[in-house]
């Protein structure tokens, strides 16, 4: 389990790392740098977003290397990139793969309840979405390659304002959320903060002493 926690905390580490790349290429094509610092910002968000699939993968770790082993075509995990389909293959080992994003309570800590029990809060608004990720990630993909200089139409249309409020949502999603374990030797969750403009994400590991649901209240 300690490679997990390393190999999770490394890669929100890089996309927090890559978001702040491309908002910075961002703010330099706005200085009127060229395109090639619009396409430098849609790259490095684009690779932001592999990195939080990336780290999703690492609480699944065992389940996930067990479902992919099962594919016809490319059975080897350690090969896969492409954020969208490891987030299809993920949901086929966890349904609550995703991180959950949540509002902290009084100084980080968990809001009390009735009952001695503990709660966060879910944010209702303000991150990135699981259907949000998947469609911009698609988006983006196009702005990897030379544009077609016969195609019709801006290519770089909304692309700005595309990036600057995904930068925006993914650094929502990551700040403050809760990524979910279920495995043979863990059941659980880790307590995951990012403040933004930090690089290095903190973790608290809370363990159950047996199976678990997961209740998304507002």
């Amino acid at each position: 389990m300690q490679q997990a926690t390393d190999i999770y905390t490394h890669m929100i580490s890089e996309a927090a790392n890559r978001l702040a790349a491309a908002s910075t290429f961002l703010d330099l094509f706005k200085d009127g740098k060229g395109v090639a610092y619009l396409e430098a910002s849609a790259l490095q968000l684009r690779k932001g977003l592999e990195a939080i699939a990336f780290a999703a993968i690492a609480p699944n770790h065992s389940a996930y290397a067990k479902h992919r082993a099962k594919a016809e075509k490319s059975p080897d995990y350690t090969k896969d990139y492409h954020a969208k389909r490891i987030l299809n293959d993920l949901a086929r080992v966890n349904p609550d793969f995703y991180p959950l994003p949540i509002l902290p309570g009084k100084n980080i800590a968990p809001v009390s309840s009735p009952n001695n029990l503990f709660h966060y809060d879910c944010k209702e608004s303000g991150y990135l979405t699981k259907d949000a990720f998947t469609d911009i990630y698609d988006r983006l993909g196009k702005h990897l390659h030379a544009r077609n200089p016969w195609s019709t139409g801006s290519a770089l249309a909304g692309l700005p304002e595309l990036i600057a409020s995904t930068v925006e949502a993914a650094h929502g999603l990551i700040e403050l959320h809760v990524a979910f374990i279920r495995t043979p030797e863990v059941s659980g969750v880790w307590l995951v903060e990012i403040p933004r403009g930090s690089l290095v994400p903190k973790m608290i590991l809370a363990q159950a002493e047996g199976p678990y649901v997961v209740l998304r209240h507002p």
